[in-house]
């Protein structure tokens, strides 16, 4: 008896664990990574560490209860078989890419699902996320698009003040003759 009452247990703080990370996390994936070895999938860890992105392996019944309790839906029919999740407080963006090149180097790994801001991704739309622009990069763009016409002004602004610097320049030249 005690020993069921110890299983219970530690599922419950691997589903509290679970729920957790899904509350603390901006998007999460859903990867299929049967044939990876643990060195390749230690390199995985390691690559995910950037963008700020955990991957865990458990069981699916406790993924599940975790989801459910959660109350996010849509990624049921996607647990099946040897799984792991990642959760990432990073950019969709930038976890995709590196997911998805690894997938590409690694065949065995098989993107299955995402979840980002309450909608599900395939894998060909987790693909497609990937080749957009991660959000530090369209920040920059938009910053760059707003300072142009700024930078523009402040030019032909300084070059009227130059020429008329110089007209006076000129003027004062004139004058000493």
């Amino acid at each position: 008896m005690a020993k069921q009452k110890l299983g219970k247990t530690i599922k419950e703080s691997v589903v509290n664990r679970l729920k957790k990370e899904i509350s603390g996390a901006s998007s999460l994936f859903i990867l299929e990574y049967l044939g990876l070895s643990s060195v390749q999938m230690t390199l995985l860890r390691n690559s995910l560490r950037g963008p700020q992105s955990q991957v865990l392996v458990t069981k699916n019944s406790l993924i599940r209860k975790a989801l459910k309790e959660s109350k996010i839906e849509g990624l049921d029919n996607a647990i099946e078989g040897p799984l792991a999740i990642v959760f990432s407080s990073d950019d969709i963006c930038a976890t995709s890419k590196i997911l998805v090149k690894f997938a590409k180097e690694n065949e065995k790994l098989i993107l299955k699902r995402a979840y980002y801001q309450e909608r599900v991704f395939s894998g060909k739309e987790i693909e497609a996320i990937s080749n957009l622009p991660t959000r530090k990069v369209l920040l920059a763009q938009a910053v760059g698009s707003m300072k142009a016409p700024l930078s523009g002004l402040v030019f032909c602004l300084s070059g009227i003040l130059n020429k008329f610097v110089l007209v006076l320049n000129q003027i004062k030249e004139i004058r000493r003759f």
